[in-house]
């Protein structure tokens, strides 16, 4: 029953940070409080949840939330790598989510010594940042006859922005979780809007 009550408390967070604003306390609470609810999970547990009355395993749970598979192994990443005694790492805490995600795939042991004499910092742009990650992402061995496949920028679908226009087949294309998300990105693009005038 105590294992209950933690996942109900921990659900309650993850619904208020998941609306939240896009900050970098945001992102901390929301890494923090998915790692924790993985814990209470293995492969077999699955959560009965009151409000839709049905069994939830991780994941299909995640995306209740409008977290896809994606996104929330990026968010598990994040605190793994950018987490030390379930506080962030004074080198990575100002920076925002999108650059933390971007900087995932660096190896630890290059990326750490680079924030801290400011090669990388969060000022930099994703552009720099991109740049930054292309020149350290570990090189597939070519004698093992694997590939080195990089991916080119304009493969990686850009970020939904609700200052620009889209034909209605973008949407047609996207899955309830990434429409819910654009929807959360419109509500707070119009209430900066509103905040502005």
């Amino acid at each position: 029953m105590e294992q209950i009550t933690i996942i109900i408390s921990l659900l309650q967070q993850l619904r208020h940070l998941t609306t939240a604003q896009d900050t970098p306390q945001a992102f901390q609470g929301l890494c923090r409080a998915i790692y924790e609810l993985r814990q209470h999970f293995d492969k077999e547990v699955t959560y009965f949840c009151p409000d839709t009355e049905q069994n939830y395993k991780f994941d299909d749970l995640m995306r209740e939330y409008g977290l896809e598979k994606t996104q929330t192994s990026r968010l598990l990443s994040s605190y793994a790598r950018y987490f030390d005694q379930d506080k962030i790492k004074p080198a990575f805490a100002e920076f925002s989510k999108c650059k933390l995600f971007e900087l995932l795939t660096v190896p630890t042991s290059m990326l750490e010594p680079d924030v801290e004499c400011g090669r990388v910092t969060a000022h930099s742009t994703v552009r720099e940042i991109r740049k930054y990650v292309k020149q350290h992402k570990p090189k597939k061995d070519q004698a093992n006859g694997s590939a080195n496949t990089e991916t080119d920028e304009s493969d990686i679908e850009p970020v939904y922005n609700p200052a620009q226009q889209y034909p209605f087949s973008y949407f047609e294309q996207k899955t309830k979780a990434q429409l819910l998300n654009m929807v959360w990105e419109l509500q707070k693009f119009t209430y900066k809007k509103r905040g502005a005038r």
